[in-house]
């Protein structure tokens, strides 16, 4: 008899059906704002940032996602500094730029290899120093645009980075115009920036863009659904997206967040179950979002990590849940149904499925789980029978 342990049940019911925030395991560090972090081969890093001092702004703190613990890495060998850009190309980590704790704008680069645990220097970024600047990646380029500069105050230009050469090349200018603290994000190679603050007048905006890898372009798409903002912060976990969190023009701090798919556009989901936050990094590992670090609305520098959980593509939905009655079940992708018993014990298997509507087996009271799965997706499902 196939046998599925309630272990296994536990972990994939949380990671792929739970629809809200749970704080994790806290950065094992003085809280910081404002630092670099990445996802590499199921792992989360977090590196840089300010901590009323940057003793620590170096040290490397890698995320086991399984234990829910953090160990010490091999510092990064660059200097101190907050506003680091970041991104992951290939399983490779690119951190770049920002601001020194002496005042200094930065045009570094470094590339951090997760296999061997080595920092190794390369070309600096051509373009002007700056800081507070997006970045978003494909899996072939990584790209920066807009921030701000000591010389010529907020700017507007963007860049791609191609680690195939170790050569930044400028691409078409952020349509806002000179911004600073803008999101960005990819889902698949569709990139996309948004929100940000400008000077003289100061102004927060909820403008929205995508760019268009292919063709070098951006375009407009749906406002961010919520108040205008800057030093929100963005995580991309497959095909969606979650922007929350933030500074707006009445010294608000938001603890509000959405989540952005091609298909869907904008969704509310909840908000973040703390005080408002603004500065904060992040990262994703398998179906889950972290956003950690930052500074909080009562001006204190955390160390917190929260994580989010949510079904995203695939998709399914098992009603009347609870019943007395036969239930449906929706899946958007089709597969094997495995259905087991609390216990992990195979209770039913049947044949393959297309997508849409099918009607489950009548079975005795008790607690089920339904298991929907093909060659590359797969959903857990609760099934409660009174």
């Amino acid at each position: 008899m196939k046998t599925i342990t309630l272990l296994f049940f536990g972990f994939f019911l949380t990671e792929i059906v739970a629809q809200n925030w749970e704080q994790v395991q806290s950065v094992p560090s003085p809280g910081r704002d404002d630092g670099a972090a990445f996802s590499i081969n199921g792992f989360g890093y977090l590196v840089t940032g300010n901590h009323n001092g940057f003793s620590e702004s170096n040290k490397l703190f890698k995320y086991k996602p399984i234990s829910n613990s953090w160990e010490e890495g091999t510092s990064f060998p660059g200097e101190a500094r907050q506003y680091a850009g970041s991104f992951v190309i290939d399983g490779k980590a690119y951190v770049f730029s920002g601001l020194s704790a002496s005042g200094d704008v930065l045009n570094d680069v470094w590339e951090f290899n997760s296999a061997t645990s080595d920092w190794k220097r390369l070309n600096d970024f051509p373009g002007h120093g700056r800081w507070s600047f997006f970045t978003f990646s494909t899996n072939e380029f990584g790209f920066l645009g807009a921030g701000i500069t000591i010389a010529f105050g907020n700017i507007s230009d963007c860049w791609k980075y191609n680690p195939k050469n170790d050569q930044w090349s400028p691409i078409k200018e952020y349509p806002e115009g000179n911004i600073r603290e803008i999101v960005g994000f990819c889902l698949g190679d569709d990139c996309y920036a948004g929100t940000g603050l400008t000077y003289n007048p100061l102004s927060f905006s909820k403008k929205f863009y995508h760019y268009n890898v292919q063709e070098d372009s951006w375009s407009p798409i749906q406002d961010f659904p919520g108040a205008a903002r800057s030093y929100a912060q963005a995580e991309n976990i497959g095909n969606t997206a979650i922007v929350g969190g933030g500074w707006g023009n009445q010294n608000e701090y938001f603890r509000d967040a959405y989540s952005f798919s091609k298909n869907e556009g904008w969704r509310k989901i909840d908000d973040f179950p703390i005080q408002g936050w603004r500065g904060m990094s992040s990262f994703s590992v398998n179906n889950s979002a972290y956003f950690l670090t930052g500074l909080y609305e009562n001006q204190t520098r955390t160390s917190d990590v929260m994580k989010y959980t949510f079904s995203d593509d695939p998709s399914a939905v098992i009603y009347p849940n609870p019943t007395s009655e036969n239930s449906i079940l929706y899946n958007s992708f089709g597969g094997l149904i495995e259905i087991f018993d609390f216990g992990g014990n195979l209770v039913e298997q049947l044949s393959p499925i297309d997508e849409g509507f099918h009607t489950l087996p009548k079975l005795s009271s008790g607690v089920y789980i339904v298991k929907v799965s093909n060659s590359k997706d797969q959903v857990l499902l609760k099934w409660i029978i009174l």
